[in-house]
């Protein structure tokens, strides 16, 4: 059975026409954004970053990032999506645009392509306790548990190794013993289901 991290990609490139095509809404976005205009659409494809082609600093891109998040915290999923579906597009080596768009897929259990934007996140920053936790949370609810188990693991080590804070280490904690509770039942032939409700 094929894993939610198994990435079937050959390119980097690859993985954004992934990315794209499932949202396919965000054209008229990026329409907007002046990415389709012919300069700024060749820039691209000589593999200039499209923040650069359109003027945008750092600062600019924290300002939108910081719109995506107030979406986020009054409720609007969809519209924090594509803010940072945007984010991505502007500049794709910020791993917080790859980790706050999983969050919005993983709300709304798109368990697959949350993991995905999860490991492209941890592709760019490795030492993130927050996204080895939400790719945990995503192998766990796809039942998962080997690799759960071992995303997990990679956050307490993080924070051992001083990467993290305390409540992610307590969090890592929790989830490593309760998979491996339910890993124990299903081995000794017991209904693990019963601990399902403290994931």
């Amino acid at each position: 059975m094929m894993s939610l991290i198994d990435l079937d990609f050959d390119t980097p490139e690859a993985m954004l026409e992934e990315v794209q095509s499932m949202m396919p809404i965000m054209d008229a976005l990026i329409d907007d954004l002046g990415l389709s205009d012919i300069a700024a659409g060749q820039s691209v494809l000589e593999g200039i970053s499209p923040h650069f082609i359109l003027g945008l600093s750092d600062v600019h891109l924290d300002a939108i990032f910081a719109t995506g998040l107030n979406f986020l915290q009054a409720g609007d999923v969809a519209q924090a999506q594509a803010v940072f579906f945007i984010l991505t597009t502007l500049k794709s080596i910020d791993y917080r645009f790859w980790y706050a768009l999983g969050t919005t897929l993983q709300m709304q259990q798109k368990l697959a392509e949350a993991a995905r934007m999860y490991m492209m996140s941890l592709g760019l920053k490795a030492t993130d306790v927050d996204g080895y936790l939400r790719l945990g949370e995503c192998l766990l609810a796809a039942e998962e548990l080997e690799n759960a188990l071992g995303a997990f693991q990679t956050a307490y080590a993080l924070c051992e190794d001083g990467h993290g804070q305390e409540d992610q280490k307590t969090a890592a904690v929790k989830m490593i013993a309760h998979i491996e509770e339910r890993m124990h039942l299903e081995d000794v032939g017991a209904d693990p289901t019963s601990l399902k409700g403290n994931t």
